[in-house]
């Protein structure tokens, strides 16, 4: 559903990434079809182990060259993911 609502505007704005959270399970999805931006799910807020996956916070750093974004399971206090993005020519 929000595929349909948003993509289209999502790919007009050359969106890379959305990011998602509330009470999903962490996932990171590369680009696809019909999906031209990455998608990352912030985890939580369940704890280790449940169907939900585990609780996430989800820092970011930008500079004029790259945004890095890196996840972290406080349950546990590792990293799950670290992404990288470099600004698109115009």
């Amino acid at each position: 559903m929000g595929l349909k609502l948003w993509g289209s505007l999502l790919d007009k704005a050359d969106v890379q990434v959305v990011i998602s959270g509330h009470q999903h399970s962490y996932r990171f999805s590369e680009p696809g079809e019909g999906r031209h931006w990455a998608q990352l799910v912030g985890g939580g807020p369940s704890g280790e182990g449940d169907s939900r996956g585990s609780p996430t916070v989800i820092h970011g750093y930008a500079d004029a060259n790259k945004l890095v974004i890196t996840v972290h399971n406080v349950a546990n206090d590792t990293v799950r993911g670290t992404f990288e993005f470099q600004p698109r020519k115009v």
